[in-house]
């Protein structure tokens, strides 16, 4: 993943359900120290988004976003409340699409 733009164009089965995942580099900092290859990423996002029954009444980037930040509470904490000397926040936006 880069911060260069990548277009392919694919021609979708109406007949399949799709999800089109559209996120900042954030959600892959997320997963920093448990996935690193591309390929594993987005294998694991798949199944997130395709999973039914979610936890968050079927808002797939919440299931994202919490799957990223890990099950341990302390370590979504962390996360969300680091404590620096100056002020620092890396935003990190997740769009899921049902098409």
């Amino acid at each position: 993943m880069s911060s260069v733009p990548e277009v392919q164009h694919r021609k979708l089965n109406k007949s399949v359900k799709t999800k089109f995942i559209v996120a900042t580099d954030g959600l892959r900092d997320l997963y920093r120290g448990r996935l690193s290859a591309t390929e594993e990423l987005i294998k694991r996002w798949v199944h997130v988004v395709m999973e039914e029954g979610d936890g968050f009444g079927g808002h797939k980037a919440l299931s994202l976003a919490s799957d990223g930040l890990g099950e341990e509470l302390d370590a979504k904490s962390m996360w969300l409340t680091i404590d620096m000397d100056q002020a620092w926040l890396d935003d990190t936006t997740i769009v899921v699409i049902t098409i």
